[in-house]
């Protein structure tokens, strides 16, 4: 199945990784050909080896072609990411749903989308190609039900999902679409009135609502045996989601901080930021060596 319309493709480049991996390029290639997956598994590999990094708690979150990568990741690497945040769009090419494998572990997911992104439209059927750059993408609810199914979540009704106390956008609306999933992981999307953007209004905390909505949805995801984070979100949903407090002030940790960690993806149609939030330090080491990570990839390739 094709990507994109090869007749309208504007933005598909030859990367010579591609043309030495395949040997030839084509007008779909919206990404280079390195093995970004293998990186990553081998990132947090080193990572958990030289710090004390909570690996139960993982997350990944990227914004146009970063929220492309953070799918991949959740679809390749189940078992080392807990939950993914994909913004600006966020939508994987068509045909990703198609491609999950059962048994791995779950992985809770959010789609936070503009509502009139015209570069990766919210809700288009998957035949649909935008305008300018000729890319195919999954219809929105196809990607929902893909993670509904692998998460073998059992609800029938979505129902609204919370926003945190602090997030003041008027026109943020977050619908919760699984739930009484496998190890409470959970299916959300939020959109709200904008375009390929980052929901960058803020209230009272001086917080982008965007990013802090991601958090929110992330930090309440961890594998069986995780480290104790601060206490970000409540330890239960509450029964009136209009009534009661949704947001709580974080304790203070005991003995440290959660962190997370930045992987800058380079991109066809923009730069994608993927976050990952690796739990909590034991210590004070928050800078990781470039170096060490750059002979760990090559290692990793040879």
């Amino acid at each position: 199945m094709q990507s994109c319309s090869v007749s309208r493709t504007s933005t598909g480049l030859c990367y010579s990784s591609c043309q030495i991996k395949k040997g030839h390029c084509h007008p779909c290639d919206w990404a280079t050909c390195y093995d970004d997956v293998g990186f990553i598994r081998s990132l947090l590999t080193r990572l958990g080896e030289q710090y004390c990094v909570d690996l139960d708690r993982v997350y990944a979150y990227g914004c146009s072609n970063g929220g492309l990568m953070v799918h991949q990741l959740a679809q390749s690497l189940p078992d080392h990411f807990v939950a993914i945040a994909a913004a600006c769009g966020g939508k994987p090419h068509r045909g990703y749903e198609r491609n999950f494998k059962p048994g791995g572990e779950p992985v809770s997911m959010l789609l936070l989308q503009g509502r009139a992104d015209h570069t990766i439209p919210p809700h288009t059927p998957a035949a649909a190609v935008p305008r300018w750059d000729g890319y195919y993408y999954a219809a929105a609810m196809a990607v929902v039900n893909a993670y509904k199914a692998y998460d073998q979540c059992r609800n029938s009704e979505p129902r609204r999902f919370p926003t945190p106390r602090g997030v003041g956008s008027k026109n943020l609306s977050c619908v919760e679409y699984g739930y009484s999933c496998l190890q409470s992981s959970s299916v959300v999307e939020c959109t709200f009135n904008a375009g390929h953007d980052v929901l960058w209004e803020t209230d009272s905390n001086s917080l982008a609502d965007g990013p802090e909505t991601a958090w929110f949805f992330l930090c309440q995801h961890s594998r069986a045996g995780a480290i104790p984070a601060d206490s970000c979100v409540l330890p239960q949903r509450p029964a009136s989601l209009m009534t009661q407090q949704l947001f709580m002030e974080p304790e203070p940790a005991p003995s440290a901080k959660p962190v997370v960690w930045h992987y800058l993806a380079q991109v066809a149609i923009g730069v994608g930021f993927l976050a990952f939030g690796l739990g909590v330090f034991c210590s004070h080491r928050r800078r990781r060596r470039a170096n060490d990570a750059r002979s760990d990839y090559a290692e990793f390739s040879a």
